[in-house]
């Protein structure tokens, strides 16, 4: 084997799926250069922070596909916990948590025993993660309610006027095409498209989290670039 390849699977462990490794690294390059990335990462926001804990989760996910112990799952409730905790539409990771749990299953509702109560485990974990991080969500509610309120405001100059479909297609037709460029954008259009046609678990859960993740800042009243 290369020494790169070996070098991968000992930084991942035994087990690794090389090319999923390699289009890791590929992804972690191709962002490392968007400048919309890089500029958000320079400065405090939640934005980047969901970025990390986001990134975390789905890599936890991941090994949850291997591993589905309480341990794992506890560890992928706490990463998502905090994910949502820097911005609330990260809740997206949670269908896909599941799905990666009815995926272990074979596709039933409930599963093994053992393994289900490892995943009520993990939702635990991620509430208690999400309260840990953020206690003024219980403790000034009324707060809350009214800074809810103004984030889910209506309209706002520029960033209103579309349907959550209208909004969906501003992401795939311009947003996502001028982060990444036309040909990265396309590229991943067809790496999508290659995974649904022949689906494994570990790319099936990452389209996923794609897809919902799309659906879930498209349901807003608002669209904005930097979402993506």
């Amino acid at each position: 084997k290369p020494r790169h390849h070996m070098l991968f699977v000992s930084l991942a462990g035994p087990g690794t799926n090389f090319a999923l490794m390699a289009v890791g690294v590929i992804g972690a390059l191709l962002t490392s250069v968007i400048p919309l990335s890089v500029s958000y990462a320079q400065v405090v926001r939640t934005d980047s922070a969901a970025t990390f804990f986001g990134l975390l989760a789905m890599w936890c996910i991941l090994k949850s596909l291997d591993d589905p112990s309480s341990r794992r799952q506890v560890l992928v409730g706490t990463a998502i916990g905090l994910a949502v905790a820097s911005r609330y539409f990260m809740a997206a990771l949670v269908p896909v948590w599941i799905l990666s749990h009815l995926l272990n299953e074979g596709g039933g509702p409930f599963g093994r025993r053992p393994a289900t109560l490892a995943l009520l485990k993990g939702l635990a974990a991620a509430a208690l993660a999400f309260l840990i991080v953020t206690p003024y969500f219980l403790l000034h509610a009324g707060a809350v309610v009214r800074d809810l309120r103004l984030e889910l405001e209506p309209t706002h100059l520029g960033a209103d006027g579309l349907s959550p479909v209208g909004n969906l297609g501003w992401y795939l037709a311009w947003a996502l095409p001028q982060s990444l460029s036309w040909p990265i954008a396309l590229a991943a259009l067809a790496g999508a498209a290659a995974v649904l046609k022949r689906p494994r678990r570990q790319p099936l859960v990452l389209a996923a989290f794609v897809g919902a993740f799309l659906v879930s800042i498209s349901a807003w009243d608002l669209h904005w670039h930097r979402w993506t």
